[in-house]
């Protein structure tokens, strides 16, 4: 939990200097950043500030830099995070209930928040004060902060998936996947081609975003799995570090790094994957 309490204070830090910061926010501060007198302006190091944010949930820091721009907000996200009487919060894993359904499904959203809250409230509340002089807020008034202000959501997947919910109101919308074409302008590396053209079609393992408590062991099950098909396979590692050791890497498998699933999915038989961020 430390670790992660930390990562997050980065996080937001991060968002935030993206919104005053030419880059992605990881590199040199702009308060570090000197230009010599007379040097010509390099483009990408000219003053910025968003005009408008665009983010998921968890980035945490997004109304809280939208409240001290005083510039517009909007979230979008790959699964529901606005409370519905329809299905409860994806987060929540309730066992029982005394309650009606429908109520127990939306007070699950706001207690899903509360929790976040408790375990990130003061390290929200310590990037407010610090980074951008604001007021700390309360856990009465932090969790569900975004639907009562109204802010608009984009949650995309297809309707057809899970149709809009009757009592979200009309500032959130459902327009389908989004598709983000990189295959058209993308050239495999050499190693990576050869293995494609150098037998048969292969299948292809990869679980994106999730962290894993034991990259070893998850690597470990992959291998272990894929032996068990006989087939080729590419395993991406991820951002959890699976594969990272190579350990006891079976023949025929080919450790990936960042390739666009829109160029890479075609030329393989079989996806296997963790379900979200795909």
């Amino acid at each position: 939990m430390g670790k992660r309490r930390k990562g997050i204070g980065e996080l937001v830090r991060g968002c935030w200097r993206s919104c005053i910061e030419t880059g992605d926010g990881t590199g040199v501060s702009a308060v570090d950043y000197k230009i010599d007198e007379g040097a010509a302006i390099n483009p990408n190091e000219r003053p910025f500030v968003a005009d408008c944010i665009i983010a998921n949930p968890v980035s945490y820091a997004h109304i809280h830099c939208a409240e001290k721009l005083g510039i517009p907000l909007h979230m979008s996200f790959s699964m529901p995070w606005s409370p519905t009487q329809a299905f409860p919060s994806p987060l929540a894993n309730i066992q029982a209930t005394n309650a009606d359904p429908n109520t127990t499904n939306y007070i699950s959203y706001s207690l899903v928040e509360i929790l976040q809250w408790q375990g990130l409230g003061d390290v929200i509340n310590d990037f407010r004060k610090k980074s951008l002089g604001l007021e700390p807020i309360s856990v009465q008034w932090a969790p569900g902060m975004l639907a009562r202000l109204q802010i608009p959501w984009t949650y995309f997947w297809s309707p057809t998936l899970i149709p809009k919910p009757a009592d979200w109101p009309s500032n959130i919308k459902i327009p389908g996947f989004y598709f983000l074409s990189l295959a058209s302008n993308y050239t495999p590396e050499p190693d990576l081609q050869h293995f494609l053209d150098s037998g048969p079609v292969p299948i292809y393992v990869g679980f994106g975003s999730i962290i894993v408590d034991d990259p070893t062991a998850m690597t470990k099950m992959i291998f272990e799995a894929i032996r068990k098909t006989g087939r080729r396979a590419l395993v991406s590692k991820g951002w959890g570090g699976v594969g990272a050791d190579e350990l006891d890497k079976p023949e025929g498998v080919f450790m990936l790094g960042n390739v666009p699933h829109d160029w890479l999915f075609p030329r393989v038989d079989c996806v296997v994957h963790h379900g979200t961020f795909q």
